[in-house]
């Protein structure tokens, strides 16, 4: 099998009202506790171009270790690269907060 999305590791909750809500295809009701998942370049590319919220979908692609997104878009090109170290998502009080993860 082609790797594309691989959970590596995952605990969730799913209450008694997400569960009815998940069965009568209604929507999902899920809390993550832990979550350890890779995500190939071409299905983060799949994703991307299924869910940005623009017209113009960012591209991804990686190599050595760096993720890079571009898009382009009335004519402007953005790009960002993410590099080593490696980055942590955290989620906050207020939000979600990118770091560097220098404890790897």
């Amino acid at each position: 099998m082609d790797e594309g999305i691989r959970l590596e590791d995952i605990a969730f909750e799913i209450s008694p009202t997400g569960l009815v809500s998940l069965l009568d295809k209604k929507g999902l009701e899920l809390k993550v506790n832990r979550l350890d998942i890779s995500i190939s370049e071409e299905a983060l590319n799949s994703l991307l171009k299924r869910y940005a919220p623009a017209e113009t979908s960012p591209a991804a692609s990686v190599e050595g270790g760096q993720l890079t997104l571009t898009n382009t878009r009335e004519g402007a090109t953005s790009k960002i690269e993410l590099g080593s170290p490696p980055l942590r998502l955290e989620g906050t009080g207020t939000g979600l907060r990118l770091r560097t993860d220098t404890e790897s």
